[in-house]
This record gives structure tokens, sequence and C-alpha cells, in this order.
């Protein structure tokens, strides 16, 4: 399970856009789509995606988590 958040910059907010199900064989790229879809933006609408992990537990949903980004 993923949780969606989205950074406003521009009134420096954060909040959660939702959660999506995902399997550890897909890509990140593959949230794109439905990421631009949960905020209503336009398919080749480009994004920052970013990981967010924590001291305690470093892993990621699979050991290429950040190599599967390119």
């Amino acid at each position: 399970m993923i949780f969606l958040k989205h950074f406003d910059t521009s009134k420096q907010s954060l909040h959660g856009v939702g959660r999506v199900y995902m399997t550890r064989a897909r890509k990140v790229g593959d949230l794109v789509p439905v990421i631009n879809e949960r905020m209503h933006w336009t398919h080749n609408t480009p994004l920052k995606l970013y990981e967010v992990s924590y001291p305690r537990n470093n892993l990621s949903f699979g050991r290429g988590f950040m190599e599967n980004r390119k």
C-alpha cells in the first residue's frame, strides 16, 4: 500500500490524496497516471516523486524502489 500526499508549494501545505495498492513488481512510474487522475490533472502533467523513509525502517517496496524511478 502506498500513501499519496500532495505538497502545494504556493500554500506550503501538505495533504493526503489517498492510497494505492501496487505490487513490488510494478514501477514507480506506474503511479503517474494514477496520481494525475486522482488530482484531476491532464494525463501528461509532469510530476516529481519522492520517497519518504523513516530511520527505524528504511526498507521500501522492494530492493530497487529508488532505482526503478528512471
